[in-house]
């Protein structure tokens, strides 16, 4: 089919073996102001011939049910395997359900009756560049979705590589500076020591930061499969990893005994939870009986996580841009992280069809929600929540 003809035009090849029928089919056209260029081909098999070497001269294939020899059906059937990009109409003069089923299920685009009792002659002109039209979209979408699945797979594999590429001078980088400092530490002052475990430092932030853009990267197209998962054992091993942190802070964890199951992405799911105590454990400042809660409401169709501390607290005029990329808040001391934890955070919950984010004021702690669908295909938000 050529995508620049405008509408006014359409080439048709006509596959019909009654003569009576062929011009009516003509005389349909005749005073319209649609141009309707017609090919005639009396038998499915020489319409076969024609399109598997001249497809592109027609816009359309309109077909006969009753053909002799090779039906209606099993030249949609032949045209369909053969790949022939064009759009197919089936016309019969007897109609059912169960034919229409198998029109479909051929490959034909749309099926018409030949009764001239209720005017089809009529609607020819109006039917078949709507067929036309429908097609040229449904393959101009196949191939923008082709197209993206392919980008997508070389972003996936750029990511990659590149990611391998910086992760290699890292861990050269981590190597010989521990070796230094193993191996030369009577030789080095304080000062030499000093430059080296800076250096260490930094090429462990280098690396959280690569690991931080690949996750960032594959959230929304590596797509994993969606389990009924508990939250409590999500939260019980976020829990259990970031344990050392905890007590190093002094800080008491509370996690609400109602956590429910849900349908998720565990391990995006695990993500969020982690990224987000990570985040509290860094605002708690100097806070006496610091605490961690975690808790969880059912809000009908959806299910709101909470997770709030009792620090620092966030001014409000950052309440959006904290979950931007690289979106660092001076107030805290933040020599490991790499301001990627609340954007991934985000992308996360985006792709389970919920939302995030956080209620606070300086001084008075700060509170990160997300809500999650109870049925994460095909649920909106409510209202309120876009709002907030």
């Amino acid at each position: 089919m050529n995508p620049s003809r405008t509408s006014l035009s359409l080439r048709v090849l006509l596959v019909e073996d009654n003569e009576d029928d062929r011009l009516a089919f003509r005389r349909a056209f005749q005073g319209s102001q649609l141009a309707c260029e017609i090919t005639e081909c009396i038998r499915g098999e020489e319409a076969l011939k024609r399109l598997r070497t001249d497809a592109s001269s027609f816009d359309l294939v309109v077909i006969d049910h009753g053909l002799p020899g090779m039906s209606g059906l099993d030249l949609c059937k032949e045209l369909l395997d053969n790949q022939v990009p064009l759009p197919l109409v089936i016309l019969t003069g007897k109609g059912s359900e169960e034919l229409a089923v198998e029109a479909l299920k051929a490959g034909a685009g749309d099926y018409m009756i030949k009764d001239p009792g209720r005017g089809y002659l009529d609607l020819l002109p109006v039917v078949l560049p709507e067929v036309v039209r429908r097609h040229g979209d449904r393959l101009a979408r196949k191939e923008a979705e082709e197209e993206l699945q392919r980008i997508n797979e070389e972003l996936k594999n750029f990511v990659h590589v590149v990611s391998h590429d910086l992760r290699t001078p890292i861990t050269f980088i981590q190597g010989y500076s521990s070796l230094l400092l193993e191996q030369y530490q009577d030789t080095l002052d304080d000062k030499g020591r000093m430059c080296l475990q800076r250096i260490r430092a930094s090429a462990r932030r280098m690396e959280a930061l690569v690991s931080d853009l690949l996750a960032l990267s594959t959230i929304g197209r590596v797509v994993s499969s969606f389990e009924n998962i508990s939250c409590g054992e999500i939260v019980s091993n976020v829990a259990s990893d970031l344990q050392d942190k905890l007590g190093a802070s002094g800080i008491e964890l509370v996690v609400a005994h109602n956590l429910p199951t849900i349908c998720c992405d565990g391990g995006r799911i695990r993500q969020v939870f982690e990224n987000l105590v990570v985040n509290a454990i860094k605002f708690i400042g100097h806070t006496k009986s610091p605490i961690i809660e975690i808790r969880c409401e059912d809000r009908g169709d959806f299910l709101q996580f909470c997770v709030r501390d009792n620090g620092i607290g966030i001014d409000p005029q950052y309440h959006l841009t904290i979950f931007e990329k690289f979106h660092r808040l001076r107030e805290i001391e933040d020599d490991e992280g790499t301001g990627l934890g609340l954007a991934i955070v985000r992308r996360i919950v985006d792709n389970h069809g919920g939302k995030v984010w956080v209620e606070s004021e300086r001084g008075k702690g700060s509170s990160f929600y997300f809500i999650l669908p109870k049925d994460p295909t095909g649920m909106k938000l409510p209202v309120t929540e876009i709002e907030n």
